[in-house]
């Protein structure tokens, strides 16, 4: 039992940190897209003329 614990533990900790670092990755591209809003419009329609 103690097993299945540690590894819920481990993969809650994993969860977490992901979603920490999401959120730190979310809120760098904002700052981003406030700082340079033109290279943003720039890389979205090459985006959207790749697809």
């Amino acid at each position: 039992m103690k097993e299945i614990i540690l590894a819920l533990e481990f993969y809650l900790i994993v969860i977490v940190i992901a979603m920490l670092v999401a959120f730190i990755i979310k809120g760098m591209l904002v700052l981003v897209r406030l700082f340079t809003p033109k290279q943003v419009a720039g890389a979205k329609d090459a985006g959207n003329k790749g697809k």
